[in-house]
This record gives C-alpha cells, sequence and structure tokens, in this order.
C-alpha cells in the first residue's frame, strides 16, 4: 500500500468525520461489545450495553459474526436515522465494525433508481399505445343471409328480400 503523507492523511481523516459520521464497535469473539466511539447516536446505536449480545442489539450483523473473513462491506444498510457504509474487519480478539454515514449517496441512488423504473413503464406504456393505434379495430363482417330463392315464401317474405340472392334474382327480372 502506498504510503500517505501526513498532511494527506490528516486532510482525510478531517474530511471523513465532517461528511461521514465515523462510529465504531468492536464485538468480542463472545458476541459482547467491548469499545465503542464516535457518531454512534447518528445510527440510534448509542445505547449499546456490554452485557447483551451485539447481534440482539444491532440486527444487521445477526449471523455474520465471528467475521470468518478477513473484511467485509455492506454498503447502503438503513439504520433508524441514516444509511450507513458498514465495514466489518477482524481484530485480536473479536471484529471491528466501522460505520460511515451514506445517506446522500443512497438516496440519490434511489431516486435515480425511481427514475429509471418510471421511465421503463412510461416506454412499455407507450409501445402498448403505438401497438394499438397502429392495430386496425376488429370489425365483424356483415352478417348476410342467404335463401334458398326455389322455396315456397311466406306471408312474410312478400316485401323485399334482403338477401344476396333474392337481390340478385330481382334486379335481373326487370
Amino acid at each position: 500500500m502506498t504510503e500517505l503523507p501526513t498532511p494527506v492523511r490528516d486532510f482525510l481523516l478531517r474530511l471523513t468525520i465532517e461528511q461521514r459520521a465515523p462510529a465504531y464497535l468492536f464485538i468480542n469473539d463472545a458476541d459482547r461489545v467491548t469499545a465503542q466511539g464516535g457518531w454512534l447516536g447518528s445510527y440510534s446505536l448509542d445505547a449499546l450495553r456490554g452485557d447483551v449480545n451485539a447481534s440482539e442489539q444491532v440486527p444487521f450483523i445477526t449471523g455474520l459474526l465471528p467475521l470468518e473473513e478477513e473484511r467485509m462491506f455492506l454498503p447502503d444498510v438503513k439504520t433508524d436515522r441514516l444509511y450507513a457504509d458498514v465495514h466489518l474487519f477482524r481484530g485480536d480478539g473479536g471484529t471491528w465494525m466501522l460505520l460511515l454515514d451514506a445517506s446522500s449517496d443512497a438516496i440519490e441512488r434511489q431516486q435515480t433508481q425511481q427514475m429509471n423504473h418510471d421511465l421503463v413503464l412510461r416506454v412499455k406504456e407507450l409501445e402498448r399505445e403505438r401497438s394499438q393505434a397502429q392495430t386496425p379495430p376488429i370489425v365483424s363482417p356483415p352478417s348476410v343471409q342467404v335463401v334458398d330463392e326455389r322455396a315456397p315464401h311466406s306471408q312474410e317474405d312478400a316485401s323485399p328480400r334482403r338477401t344476396l340472392f333474392g337481390f340478385l334474382q330481382r334486379s335481373n327480372k326487370k
């Protein structure tokens, strides 16, 4: 890893503290919080007790500890108040948890995702409207009554016939 000059490291540290509200916990291998600090209240974690299992007090770590990997990153974890980037990494006898405020980025991603979903729905709606406009409406063909003119007619049939063959026969008689 490249070594950063002290002024650059100091600047990064100040920037992180100012903009990301860092908070930390150390959870031992017995699942107890043995060290804590930073802006825990920002994440509603300011009332943690050392005599209660950490996984009961911090629900989003349930099943993750003890950490088997060297480190784990959980982006955009929703806490009671903020979205947090949660970094878990192994330490001697337990796991360190670093929480960094990620609310502005998470909200921006959500808004962008929502706009994308809205656009996809609008495109589908426009495609459906276009396909309906291009498809001619289904019209039933006119009904044609076929009558055998050679059959004897009743008195009701004395009126001019509206059948295809009747029309042709009367036209030919004139």
